[in-house]
């Protein structure tokens, strides 16, 4: 890569960095196993973060997104706060898709099933954010009648966002 003059030499490792981090994805795109090494990444902790920027920068079809999106669902809703927000990030750049969107619905009832207040807060986060109001109706339904105070806080803090009503 030819340097151009006027700019730091930091400067130039970040280009040359950024190329061979763009060589790196389209070989790894390439690979008969590419969905199989993402699942892999996704399951592990320390590749989870690297898998789920790849999965907002790149962009995937509704048969790769069917085995994923699980994946990333349960890791927005449950996993630990560096890699949770990313994975909100996948999910904000999807949700309109009508797969992510059926994917979302047929997991939802393992989340409304463990009646942990950790869990219900952290869903209804994740569904403020992608806009899912319908499903958020459901879970201040079941916040609402479960009449502890930490459930009845969930329902306080979320049951006014636009999309709820």
């Amino acid at each position: 890569m030819k340097q151009v003059e006027g700019l730091s030499n930091e400067w130039h490792v970040l280009r040359a960095a950024e190329t061979l981090l763009f060589a790196s994805r389209t070989y790894l795109r390439n690979r008969n196993d590419f969905i199989s090494n993402m699942t892999t990444a996704l399951n592990m902790l320390s590749e989870q973060g690297a898998a789920l920027r790849l999965m907002i920068y790149d962009r995937f079809i509704d048969s790769e997104l069917t085995i994923l999106m699980p994946i990333v669902i349960d890791i927005a809703v449950e996993g630990n706060v560096d890699s949770l927000v990313i994975a909100r990030g996948v999910l904000s750049r999807y949700k309109n898709r009508k797969v992510v969107r059926s994917i979302f619905e047929n997991m939802v009832d393992k989340y409304f099933s463990a009646h942990d207040d950790w869990t219900y807060r952290r869903l209804a986060e994740l569904l403020v954010e992608v806009g899912y109001g319908d499903i958020l109706k459901k879970l201040m339904f079941l916040c609402k009648n479960n009449g502890t105070t930490e459930f009845l806080e969930i329902y306080e803090d979320y049951s006014n966002f636009q999309g709820y009503s």
